[in-house]
């Protein structure tokens, strides 16, 4: 196990040779898609049950399912030993949840999402 717990579910982890700022040191990034809220976090809880799964994603409508998970806007950077280092989050108004990506370009740190129609 490399993190034993993050903020919230991963996506499209890299590895990189920077922190964000700029500032040198291996890492890895890895947005962050929704929010581990406790005391109960559906992602958690089916992670290891396939046949609920399944079952759950027959029954229920996917945009329901959506729905009821915490939005997040974050990502999250670790050192090579998995221990967090940063977290870039937005607190106050999750303008774009679901990050799948975190794609630095110059000076830039470009944010891709699975659901939103457009770049961070």
């Amino acid at each position: 196990v490399f993190v034993h717990a993050m903020p919230g579910t991963g996506d499209n982890i890299k590895t990189m040779d920077h922190l964000p700022s700029g500032e040198k040191l291996k890492c890895y990034w890895a947005a962050l898609g929704s929010k581990c809220a406790a005391p109960f976090c559906l992602l958690h809880y089916f992670w290891n049950k396939p046949f609920l799964r399944s079952v759950l994603v027959s029954l229920v409508p996917y945009d329901a399912l959506v729905n009821v998970m915490p939005k997040f806007s974050a990502f999250a950077v670790y050192d090579e030993q998995g221990g967090l280092v940063e977290v870039y989050q937005d607190d106050e108004d999750v303008t774009a949840p679901w990050l799948a990506e975190a794609e630095p370009l110059g000076k830039y740190i470009y944010l891709g999402s699975w659901w939103n129609p457009f770049f961070g």
